[in-house]
């Protein structure tokens, strides 16, 4: 295990156990508005941030909204799972702990909206662990770019090389490591398809926090 200063922590699928909630989200929502979906629906949006899967949803179906009105219509479907109970990933919480007394800053960098990101980690007691939290849309970036990253290690203010991130999507894993982070993959059975790819792109795999406890 490499020596590091800071860490950049993804959300679903890495931090809290929430992956499964997204599984039909697309489909859901363009069949609920009259629109076959295409076969790969969720593999098209999976890099975008909530703000182009919206815009796609515009542009290439025809939905009658803003992109402000359709990721309202999103939110209302899973807010209450992630004020509620989606529970966190297996020994997350005592590795923030043994993050937190070796003096490692940490942040959370994450597609998904603000609000339902701070109000899962305020449940789930874990907000006080992390300097911040940087999202997707707010930087109008999606993670097949490392614009989300480099701007978390700006903030953290600490250089890539000695940040280590933690994803758990095989295309997060590839931006993050092309952009000079050491990047540890997370296993979460949404990229069970990824795992012999995520062992070779990763300078680690684990299947739990407790692995690195």
């Amino acid at each position: 295990m490499i020596a590091f200063k800071g860490a950049i922590f993804d959300l679903d699928g890495t931090l809290i156990d929430s992956m499964a909630i997204w599984d039909r989200v697309g489909t859901d929502f363009l069949l609920s508005h009259g629109v076959v979906p295409p076969e790969n629906i969720e593999e098209l949006l999976k890099p975008m941030s909530f703000y182009q899967s919206a815009q796609y949803f515009i542009q290439v179906h025809q939905i009658n909204y803003t992109a402000e009105q359709i990721m309202a219509l999103v939110y209302e479907k899973v807010a209450d799972q992630y004020s509620l109970t989606i529970p966190l990933k297996d020994s997350i919480k005592e590795y923030l702990e043994k993050l937190h007394r070796q003096g490692i800053k940490k942040c959370v960098a994450t597609a998904s909206n603000k609000e339902l990101a701070i109000k899962a980690l305020k449940r789930l007691e874990i907000d006080h662990y992390f300097e911040f939290v940087v999202t997707c849309d707010e930087l109008n970036t999606g993670k097949e770019e490392p614009k989300i990253y480099l701007e978390a290690a700006k903030r953290l203010e600490i250089d890539p090389e000695e940040i280590v991130v933690f994803e758990d999507a095989l295309y997060c894993v590839k931006t993050a490591k092309s952009a000079g982070f050491h990047v540890i993959g997370v296993y979460d059975k949404s990229s069970q398809q990824d795992i012999e790819a995520l062992k070779k792109e990763c300078g680690q795999f684990i299947m739990s926090f407790k692995e690195l406890l």
